[in-house]
């Protein structure tokens, strides 16, 4: 009998759990429709803050309420707010996206390299995502680091599921490419031509300078015939 009755206890406990879990997930989706779908995002941020307050273990709102910072600017609550999704989310896939999310809001401040940090822990929980590839070439580019942008880029290639979006960057870093290699030849020709000038300048120089050791010998020759000359009188 008593048995019973607690398998009842923990069916009943479990079953306000869940119709907790629902009604919860009811509300955020519902937060969704009604206003990011219409990019409503200061009444997003109203009910989401109202939501937090009613449930604030749960990771989803945080990560909604950070997406919805985000878009009103607001990067260093946004961090905060993804963070605090960050330590309740239990998932280390969606914990990867999490930090991929929280790299966007660095680089937004301009924080390049602590954005580039949270994409690489992004892809480290999280192997098969393919923007934190995608952004961190981004960053490179801008860093003009083109060798680890390339690199980054073909990491991206290999991940993307779009087809679409792959062939678009596997054109993108074909072009990149050939401009670093025409580049790298500008470069070298112009550095030949110096060198081809440099020489042509110094060989021009010497001839001066043996010119120049030939008329001083004349000079002394002719000084010193006419010192014989003068002893002659």
């Amino acid at each position: 009998m008593i048995r019973i009755y607690f398998c009842k206890i923990i069916l009943l406990f479990f079953l306000l759990f869940f119709n907790s879990a629902v009604n919860a997930n009811e509300k955020l989706n519902l937060i969704i429709d009604k206003y990011f779908r219409f990019n409503k995002w200061n009444d997003a941020k109203n009910e989401l803050e109202i939501y937090i307050k009613s449930y604030p273990t749960d990771p989803d709102a945080y990560r909604l309420y950070g997406t919805v910072l985000a878009e009103l600017k607001l990067y260093d609550e946004a961090i905060i707010s993804l963070r605090n999704a960050i330590n309740y989310e239990k998932s280390d896939e969606k914990k990867g996206e999490l930090y991929y999310n929280l790299g966007l809001n660095y680089y937004s401040k301009g924080l390049k390299s602590v954005a580039v940090q949270m994409f690489d822990i992004s892809s480290n929980l999280n192997n098969i995502l393919d923007l934190p590839y995608y952004i961190k070439g981004v960053i490179y580019y801008e860093n003009k680091e083109p060798e680890k942008a390339i690199t980054s880029w073909k990491h991206y290639v290999t991940l993307a599921s779009n087809k679409e979006k792959k062939e678009k960057m596997e054109r993108i870093i074909a072009l990149y490419e050939k401009q670093l290699l025409d580049e790298k030849l500008r470069i070298e020709e112009e550095k030949r031509k110096k060198e081809e000038l440099m020489n042509k300048l110094l060989k021009e120089l010497e001839g001066e300078s043996g010119e120049s050791k030939s008329l001083e010998a004349d000079k002394k020759k002719q000084k010193d015939n006419t010192i014989e000359f003068e002893d002659l009188k």
